[in-house]
């Protein structure tokens, strides 16, 4: 319906604007792997902690906006695939 279409667009529009504020959060993000490697390197913090880091903020970056424009496909009818790839990420594929 056209306010479903209206919601997600409105959802949509406020998670774009979010985006500032998640590219300053990438750049902390960044920040905190380079000095989590450092530590690992230097054999403060063991290889798991770091990889566990590393899998937190992609999964994070990911899941934030696919989750409102597939609410967009959705209000407008469209189709979607959702599936897991190997490292365990949520993955969407538009269908027409």
């Amino acid at each position: 319906t056209l306010n479903r279409v209206s919601t997600a667009l409105v959802n949509y529009r406020q998670e774009r604007a979010r985006r500032s504020s998640l590219l300053a959060a990438a750049k902390a993000s960044e920040e905190a792997s380079a000095l989590a490697n450092l530590r690992y390197q230097e054999g403060i913090a063991d290889f798991l902690t770091l990889l566990r880091l590393l899998q937190d903020q992609s999964q994070f970056a990911q899941s934030e906006i696919a989750s409102t424009l597939t609410a967009v496909y959705k209000s407008l009818g469209g189709g979607w695939l959702e599936s897991t790839t190997s490292a365990g990420m949520l993955e969407t594929k538009i269908v027409e």
